[in-house]
């Protein structure tokens, strides 16, 4: 079996780490209600995060995947179009998986935890400019 495709884009993505972590520490600042932040690759691999262990943000990375290809499957299952996000609302706070396609080939998972004090609506527009910010950055080559 041929993995170079795959390969290619992962390292082409994994190129950009920084651009990806100067993102994540803006979002981080930006709003204040932020536990943590995972940025992944779609098949669940950390790229960067804002945890203090590495091994944590990987088993974070893998979830933040499945929990994507999971949510594809209820949405397919429903009748709906493809997922873009799933959001868990917790007793502590707000959890936001949510699928970025960064261009037509390639995409990421970012999962953002925020605390209970969190304004849903506030945090989900920082997320989403966030993304997009991410997004435009991706694309300027």
């Amino acid at each position: 079996m041929d993995n170079s495709e795959a390969v290619r884009k992962h390292q082409y993505i994994m190129a950009r780490q920084d651009m990806f972590a100067r993102h994540v520490r803006a979002l981080k600042k930006n709003f204040s209600d932020i536990e943590f932040i995972v940025i992944a690759s779609d098949d669940g691999f950390p790229i960067t995060h804002t945890l203090a262990d590495d091994r944590d943000a990987a088993r974070k990375a893998a979830m933040c995947a499945s929990l994507g290809g999971l949510s594809d499957s209820v949405s397919a299952e429903s009748g709906f179009n493809h997922t873009m996000a799933t959001t868990i609302e917790c007793e502590n706070g707000l959890i936001f998986s949510r699928r970025v396609a960064l261009d037509t080939d390639k995409s990421i998972e970012i999962l953002v935890a925020c605390s209970r004090t969190a304004n849903y609506a506030t945090a989900l527009w920082t997320i989403k400019k966030t993304i997009n910010d991410i997004v435009e950055e991706f694309n300027k080559r």
